[in-house]
């Protein structure tokens, strides 16, 4: 099996990005109070989070933190089988779900609309690989689809 390279750090990391995007969500509904929560899933999710409204989940969500900004590539990589999970997930559940990305100068997120075939190479972490699964099939999300978290 393989090793878990997250780290305390790491979910730290995806907490606070999750958080941003509630409150955007909180911003752009309109509330005074607030609405929009989110709840780490368990492992066999393959994704992150689940997103509430009033205690009903409305959306499915992986969360990357990226030591890059926006602008330095044109897509964003994303493991095939990360990416058949969030459409797998959507699909039976009716729910969205969304790529959420934390750069080092923005904050983002992908929304899949159930159509989008993204393009689909041999990739992933490349220069600091830590094992053989680090090197796998991706899918490239175009950042530019991409829309800003502003809170």
């Amino acid at each position: 099996m393989r090793p878990m390279y997250e780290t305390d750090e790491t979910r730290v990391r995806e907490d606070a990005v999750v958080e941003l995007l509630c409150r955007h969500l909180d911003k752009a509904s309109g509330l005074a109070e607030r609405s929009w929560l989110w709840r780490r899933l368990p492992v066999s999710y393959r994704l992150d989070y689940a997103i509430e409204d009033s205690h009903e989940v409305k959306a499915w969500c992986e969360v990357k933190c990226r030591d890059i900004r926006r602008s330095d590539y044109e897509t964003l990589i994303l493991a095939v089988g990360k990416w058949v999970a969030g459409c797998e997930l959507s699909q039976t559940t009716g729910l969205p779900w969304v790529v959420l990305v934390m750069w080092t100068d923005a904050v983002g997120f992908f929304k899949w609309d159930g159509v989008f075939e993204p393009k689909i190479s041999w990739g992933g972490r490349t220069r600091k690989t830590r094992d053989v699964a680090d090197v796998e099939p991706v899918v490239h999300l175009p950042v530019d689809e991409f829309v800003e978290v502003r809170v």
